[in-house]
C-alpha cells in the first residue's frame, strides 16, 4: 500500500485511508512518520522523505527516484512470492520475460548462457532438497534465478557469475528458512549503500568475533561491482581473510530475517519489521583514502561491532 498527500490542482481526491486498507496490506509506504494507524502484526512499514511540489527541473530526478524504489519493491515481494507453473514446471523470472520481477530486461540481464542455466537449475535442485519441508522448489528456484539476474546488473565479469549467484541464493533462502522456523543464533544485517566499504567491514569484523555464535550478512541499497580493496587489504593485516566478498543487493528476505539491522545512512531503504532491532551508525562515505585515514575509520568500526557483540551474544 502507498500512502500519499494530496497534490495541489489533482484533477481527482485522493482516496482516504482506512483502517481496512491498512490491516489488508503486507507493506505500507508513506512519507514522513511510519505511525499510519491500525497495521496487521507483521507489516512492513517504511517512511520516505516528503517531496511537496518539486519544481518543473526537479521532475526527472524525482521520477527516476521512483522508479528505481518500486523497481526494488518489485523485486522483494516477487523473491517471496511463490510462482505458478509455467507450462507445467516453475517458473524462473530470469527466465520468463512475462513474469519479470520489475528489473529492466536487457542484453546483459537477460542472456543466460547454457552453461549458467545448468548450473543454476542444478543448484535450485541442491537447494531445494536442503530447504525440503520448509521451502517449496518452486521458491527454491525462483531466488536462484533472481539472484542471477540481480547480480547481473552490477557484474563486471561474469565468468563465475552462475556459482556467485549459488551462494548469494544460499544465504537468501537460508534467511527466508530462518524467518519462517524462527530458530537459531541471532542473525545481523549490515546496510550499506554500495556494500563496498563499511558495511562489508563491519561484517567482517563481527562474523570474526562471533563466529558460528551469529548469522552476519551485508547488503547494499544500490550494490557497487567489487568491495574496495583497500578496505580487504586493511582487514587482511588484522588477521581476516575473506575470501570470495561480493556486493550484494538489499533484499526483504535477509531484512525479514534479521534479528538486528545496522544501517549507515541507509535506514529509510530498509523495511521495518516489528521485531527487529534497528541501528544507524552514520552516512557510509568511502573508506577509499590513505592509509591513515583507512584505519582511523576501521578501527572506528570495530569499536562499534566489539559493542553490538557484547550487547547481542547468546
Amino acid at each position: 500500500m502507498l500512502v500519499g498527500q494530496g497534490a495541489p490542482g489533482a484533477t481527482a481526491p485522493p482516496e482516504p485511508v482506512t483502517a481496512d486498507l491498512l490491516r489488508a496490506a503486507d507493506r505500507v509506504i508513506g512519507p514522513g512518520s511510519p505511525d499510519l494507524g491500525p497495521l496487521r502484526p507483521g507489516t512492513a512499514v517504511r517512511a520516505r522523505p516528503v517531496c511537496s511540489n518539486p519544481t518543473p527541473d526537479r521532475w526527472p530526478e524525482v521520477l527516476g527516484d521512483l522508479e528505481s524504489r518500486v523497481s526494488a519493491l518489485q523485486v522483494e515481494i516477487t523473491a517471496l512470492a511463490a510462482g505458478p507453473a509455467c507450462a507445467g514446471r516453475p517458473c524462473a523470472a530470469a527466465r520468463c520475460p512475462s513474469r519479470s520481477s520489475g528489473v529492466p530486461v536487457n542484453d546483459q540481464t537477460d542472456a543466460t548462457s547454457p552453461l549458467d542455466t545448468h548450473v543454476l537449475e542444478r543448484t535450485a535442485e541442491r537447494l531445494a532438497a536442503r530447504h525440503a519441508g520448509v521451502l517449496s522448489p518452486e521458491v527454491v528456484e525462483r531466488v536462484v534465478f533472481e539472484s542471477y539476474t540481480a547480480l547481473s546488473r552490477t557484474a563486471r565479469v561474469r565468468t563465475h557469475l552462475a556459482a556467485l549467484a549459488g551462494h548469494f541464493a544460499a544465504d537468501r533462502l537460508a534467511a527466508l528458512a530462518h524467518a519462517r522456523e524462527g530458530s537459531g543464533p541471532p542473525q545481523v544485517l549490515f546496510v550499506g549503500r554500495h556494500d563496498t566499504g563499511r558495511a562489508q567491514i563491519a561484517a567482517a569484523l563481527l562474523a570474526h568475533y562471533a563466529g558460528d555464535a551469529a548469522v552476519v550478512r551485508s547488503a547494499g541499497t544500490d550494490p557497487g561491482s567489487t568491495v574496495d580493496p583497500q578496505a580487504l587489504r586493511v582487514l587482511a593485516a588484522r588477521g581476516l581473510e575473506l575470501g570470495q566478498v561480493y556486493p550484494k543487493p538489499l533484499t526483504d528476505d535477509v531484512v525479514r530475517a534479521a534479528d538486528h539491522v545496522i544501517t549507515f545512512g541507509t535506514a529509510e531503504a530498509v523495511p521495518v519489521y516489528p521485531h527487529t532491532d534497528h541501528q544507524d551508525w552514520g552516512a557510509d562515505r568511502t573508506v577509499t583514502g590513505n592509509p591513515e585515514e583507512l584505519e582511523m575509520i576501521v578501527a572506528e568500526v570495530d569499536g562499534k561491532v566489539r559493542t553490538l557483540w557484547g550487547t547481542i551474544r547468546p
